[in-house]
């Protein structure tokens, strides 16, 4: 988010330093920083974690007077007329909306912004539109709290909050952006709405897309006389599902400001302070007089508190701070607060500010304490050794056979715990072929031995050997088991009776890891294509020039081999049989092609003297 120096300066009674100071600051103590866009812009990056409330310049500027020890303004005062007689707002669902605020303002006069708001939003990179637009624009920025303009006189009756019927339509505001291009038009002009979107509507039509987009019929242009102004709290999880759902549906983009800050989450406490400074704010610039407000709000935020110690702030930091230092700081934050003694035990009681939703428990505090205290103050330490542990003897047991079957070249598979048949049904299958809790492991290593034995010759084995450790499950309940399986045969045992076959004593220490070096290569997606050449030569000359030629002559198709297979001698002659494996990284490779060079290379052979492709 860019931030602006001048803006913040409204927030902060002593003059603030320069950007550079004001950025080297917030990376120590408080946020990173994307880049000094100018002399007084700075791009902060401002994560989810302390989005609730830093999503704005009064955000950041709280955190400039913690970190520079500087005093912090007070928020304007809350300022609103009596209740409308000629709005009137209803919530289908009140956990969807949580907190609607409204009030109508008569006789504005819409036109360019003053100098100084016009000024104040493009330093951040907004555009100015009008002066009723960028009031919304400079409350969001300045307190976080999105809010929107109506034109009274487009509104039809009463305004409800609730789900769009199927197919309602809505015509969004022009600047709606696209996800990519090719976009029909009418996309950007009659959205079709299910039944799953959630909308501010009048009696006749959807208005706008809560917590998303404003609809066109209804916004304010240079004719609008009267307004209708929203400062709402709405569900995070509700807008970015809505949100998804309609990029999937339209191709439409409609992560905006406004989406982002509610995605976030913010206090329903912040609505009224946001259209207290709206209608404020546009008083002041357009004029107008205030009929009355409305404010429907359920279930109202309770205040809560946070426990925490000296002792339990010193012990998670690894410091040795006093009292006195950790009162400072928290003086410093501004917070309510007061000490309690429980049981002997001296604790601060803190009541965060109703933005600071990232202050839940007592490690939130104790984080905050850590950040102004300084983490570079915090001396590193050695932790105290820890108790040797017991340990699992299954676990023992299943590494141990692990080590084993690894050792006499067999690889480790897991197959799926579900199965189409079994004695423990689910309740709620994936699948029909996935209703059963598996009664044996050696059904899977089957299927798994089948499969692999497909990819063999690439894989470059001579045999498949796998295993698997895992639960089966009976109505007598759960057990481990072990199956081992090769070409030959497949067996499962329970662990116990792994143990004692292989005849593994109890191991008291583990297999420590030697240090070596793994060479990764990466697996082409494409299929392969195996073909074998057998070629009659000399017994003088040696078969090194057999591979050498298949080498030499295959280029980098080849991924495996040649590897030889077969042998035999008569009459002065040897056959020796060899198997290529094809393969390509870019692309599925053709028959032709691979057929181009075993005729190169059987050519080639048969040209020497002596040598005869069978």
């Amino acid at each position: 988010m860019n931030v602006s120096k001048t803006w913040l300066q409204k927030y902060i009674v002593e003059p603030l330093p320069s950007v550079k100071e004001i950025a080297d600051k917030l990376t120590m103590y408080a946020f990173e920083i994307e880049s000094i866009v100018s002399d007084g812009v700075i791009d902060v990056k401002i994560l989810p974690d302390r989005a609730h409330y830093a999503l704005s310049h009064y955000g950041v500027a709280s955190d400039i007077a913690v970190a520079f020890g500087f005093t912090l303004k007070p928020r304007n005062e809350i300022k609103l007329p009596e209740i409308s007689k000629e709005l009137s707002v209803t919530i289908q669902d009140t956990k969807l909306c949580r907190r609607y605020t409204g009030a109508v303002i008569k006789g504005v006069k819409v036109g360019p912004s003053p100098e100084w708001l016009r000024q104040s939003l493009e330093a951040i990179g907004q555009r100015s539109i009008n002066n009723i637009v960028d009031a919304t624009n400079y409350v969001m920025f300045s307190v976080g709290q999105p809010t929107h303009c109506f034109d009274f006189d487009k509104v039809k009756g009463k305004i409800s909050v609730r789900q769009a019927h199927k197919g309602e339509q809505i015509s969004l505001i022009r600047n709606t952006k696209l996800i990519k291009e090719g976009i029909p038009a009418d996309n950007l002009r009659k959205l079709l709405l299910t039944e799953g979107e959630y909308v501010i509507a009048d009696e006749q039509e959807p208005l706008a897309l809560a917590g998303l987009k404003g609809g066109q019929d209804s916004q304010v242009d240079e004719n609008t006389r009267n307004i209708i102004l929203e400062s709402a709290n709405f569900d995070p999880t509700m807008i970015r599902r809505e949100r998804v759902n309609l990029a999937k549906i339209s191709g439409l983009d409609l992560l905006t400001d406004a989406s982002k800050r509610f995605e976030n989450e913010l206090t329903p406490e912040l609505a009224i302070q946001g259209l207290s400074d709206l209608i404020a704010l546009i008083t002041e610039i357009a004029g107008g007089t205030v009929e009355g407000c409305v404010d429907i709000y359920p279930a109202p935020v309770q205040e809560w508190n946070i426990k925490v110690s000296l002792k339990e702030i010193n012990d998670v930091l690894g410091t040795q701070l006093n009292a006195q230092e950790v009162e400072d700081i928290i003086v410093r934050f501004g917070w309510k607060h007061e000490c309690v003694t429980v049981e002997g035990t001296r604790y601060w009681s803190i009541t965060p500010p109703f933005e600071r939703l990232d202050l839940k428990i007592k490690e939130d505090v104790i984080e905050e304490v850590g950040r102004i205290y300084g983490y570079e103050h915090i001396q590193a330490k050695m932790p105290a050794p820890a108790a040797p542990l017991e340990l699992n003897q299954h676990y023992v047991w299943c590494e141990t056979l692990r080590s084993l079957f690894v050792d006499s070249g067999y690889s480790e598979v897991y197959t799926y715990a579900f199965r189409p048949k079994g004695e423990v049904e689910i309740a709620y299958p994936l699948a029909a072929d996935k209703a059963f809790l598996r009664t044996n492991l050696k059904d899977g290593v089957t299927d798994a031995l089948e499969l692999n034995k497909k990819y063999k010759d690439l894989l470059g084995l001579k045999e498949i050997k796998i295993f698997e450790i895992g639960n089966v499950f009976t109505k007598d309940g759960e057990e481990m088991h072990v199956c081992f399986a090769n070409e030959k045969e497949v067996q499962e045992m329970t662990l116990t009776e792994a143990v004692e076959h292989m005849k593994i004593e109890e191991v008291k220490e583990l297999p420590e890891a030697s240090v070596s070096t793994n060479m990764f290569k990466a697996i082409s997606p494409y299929p392969f294509i195996v073909r074998d050449i057998a070629v009659w030569i000399p017994d003088a000359t040696s078969p090194e020039e057999i591979t050498e030629m298949i080498v030499k002559d295959s280029g980098e198709l080849l991924v495996k081999g040649p590897t030889k297979f077969d042998q035999f001698s008569k009459e002065g002659r040897t056959s020796y049989a060899y198997r290529m494996v094809y393969q390509s990284m870019e692309k599925t490779l053709t028959i032709e092609e691979v057929n181009a060079i075993i005729t190169t290379i059987t050519d080639k052979m048969n040209a020497k003297e002596g040598w005869k492709v069978r």
